[in-house]
């Protein structure tokens, strides 16, 4: 096997484990500097309820929309003063166009049969 043989073989090698890899990205974070966050459940299947609070930094909240997504975002995260979140003030929006309320916070976004 000469040198370009192996060089297409480990290429074939990193572009399958990059492809595996964006499998197992299954939700977004939208972060109130507008910043988004590509992430996985860390047993590779449903969020924790533990792994949620840590993402929006306290007791969460559910919110349904009628595609089984959901945005999970911090309950008292008004009470807390926490920064608007604009990108996930327009989905939610999108979501419920008669609404006048906003998102404030980091926002979990992902499918409903990925949380428990």
């Amino acid at each position: 096997m000469d040198t370009i043989d192996k060089v297409r073989i480990i290429e074939s090698d990193a572009a399958a484990k990059e492809d595996a890899a964006a499998e197992k990205v299954m939700a977004t974070i939208f972060h109130t500097d507008g910043t988004r966050e590509k992430v996985s459940p860390a047993n590779g299947s449903d969020f924790r309820l533990e792994e949620m609070q840590r993402m929006v930094g306290g007791i969460i909240e559910i919110v349904y929309f009628e595609d089984n997504t959901v945005m999970v975002i911090n309950e008292e995260g008004k009470l807390l003063g926490l920064p608007l979140n604009m990108d996930a003030t327009v989905i939610f929006r999108a979501h419920y166009p008669d609404s006048n309320d906003y998102i404030v916070g980091d926002a979990l976004v992902c499918s409903e049969k990925q949380i428990l």
